[in-house]
C-alpha cells in the first residue's frame, strides 16, 4: 500500500480524508450516487460513506474495487490523492 501511494506519509493524520474526499469528488464528477458505487464496487454503502468520511481507510482491494465502479483504473484514483498531497 506505501508504494501505492508514492510519497505520501500514511501516518499523516489527513491522509484518511484526503483518501475520502478524493473518491466522493471522483463519484460526484461521474454523477453516481454512493449506493451506486457500493453496487457496482460489491461494496457496502455505509463502507462507501465511512470512506468518504474519512472514517476507514480503504484496503487495497477496497480501492481496486471503488475503481471499478467508477470506471476508471485504480492508478487514476491513487495519482488523484497524490496530487491533492501536493495542494496542501
Amino acid at each position: 500500500l506505501f508504494m501505492l501511494f508514492g510519497i505520501l506519509h500514511i501516518w499523516d493524520h489527513n491522509f484518511k480524508e484526503r483518501v475520502g474526499k478524493t473518491v466522493a469528488e471522483m463519484r460526484r464528477e461521474k454523477g453516481l450516487t454512493q449506493e451506486q458505487v457500493a453496487d457496482l464496487s460489491e461494496l457496502d454503502r455505509n463502507y462507501i460513506s465511512e470512506i468518504e468520511r474519512g472514517l476507514k481507510m480503504p484496503t487495497l482491494d477496497s480501492i481496486f474495487r471503488i475503481a471499478h465502479g467508477l470506471h476508471v483504473k485504480p492508478s487514476v484514483i491513487t495519482k488523484r490523492i497524490e496530487s491533492s498531497d501536493l495542494d496542501i
